[in-house]
């Protein structure tokens, strides 16, 4: 019973937030300001927080990869996320016995004019497996 109760007084204190949120936004627009503002990020914070989203790329050739991670660091940017994992896997299954996923992605994400910076993924999160991409502002 303490579990719904309890659910029940968070869904509620969710709820008024949002209609507080609501509120906000119909005074700005009755003011005139209908921007919306967000507080930029700090290239510190964006090094510490987590990926936004998330592209699994495991399965696909290198030509796919490719396609795949370009539409969505594209998509990423136009929904103004600033921090991306792509999973590209090790390369443990490749019939080369190497990362050609990886290789492919990493030489598309240096040559992109929408990331900021590539970095290294803690084992914890995929290792060598991932990549994680801090992307420019739009």
């Amino acid at each position: 019973m303490s579990e719904k109760s309890d659910f029940g007084a968070i869904l509620a204190q969710w709820e008024s937030q949002s209609d507080s949120d609501n509120e906000t936004k119909e005074i700005l627009k009755e003011k005139g300001d209908t921007a919306t503002k967000t507080v930029p990020l700090s290239i510190s914070t964006l090094r510490e927080m987590l990926p936004e989203s998330e592209a699994d790329l495991h399965g696909l050739t290198a030509d796919q990869a490719r396609a795949r991670t370009s539409g969505f660091i594209a998509s990423s940017r136009q929904q103004g996320l600033r921090k991306v994992s792509i999973v590209t896997g090790k390369g443990l299954h490749s019939a080369q016995g190497t990362a050609v996923v990886r290789d492919q992605v990493m030489s598309l994400l240096r040559s992109s004019r929408l990331i900021r910076e590539i970095q290294s993924v803690p084992e914890r999160y995929g290792g060598s497996g991932a990549i994680w991409v801090i992307l420019k502002r739009g």
